[in-house]
């Protein structure tokens, strides 16, 4: 979501003034640019640099791909919390494995 939120954000100027950290101690002015450029992960190994349009549709797909993965395994916990319910004989009467 903050990811999101950034995104939609940045482009809208051509320039963003920032304090550029200078090692542990100094920072500097500064200011962000090509902020409609974003350099997205396409694997472990390869990046691409992408639109922040591209990238927000990248964003939603790996956030839905994430919900339906979680929606997996707990799933699956749920099947075998009641197998193991089944075969310690603690099942609720009526319950179905």
């Amino acid at each position: 979501e903050e990811l999101r939120g950034l995104l939609l954000e940045l482009p809208k100027k051509v320039q963003h003034p920032i304090m550029v950290p200078f090692g542990p101690l100094a920072s500097f002015p500064g200011h962000l640019v090509h902020t409609n450029e974003v350099l997205t992960q396409l694997s472990s190994e390869y990046f691409a640099l992408r639109t922040r349009d591209r990238a927000l549709q990248l964003v939603e797909k790996r956030l839905k791909r994430i919900g339906h993965d979680e929606e997996s395994v707990a799933r699956e916990v749920r099947e075998l919390t009641m197998q193991q319910q089944v075969a310690s004989g603690e099942a609720a009467p009526g319950a179905r494995p």
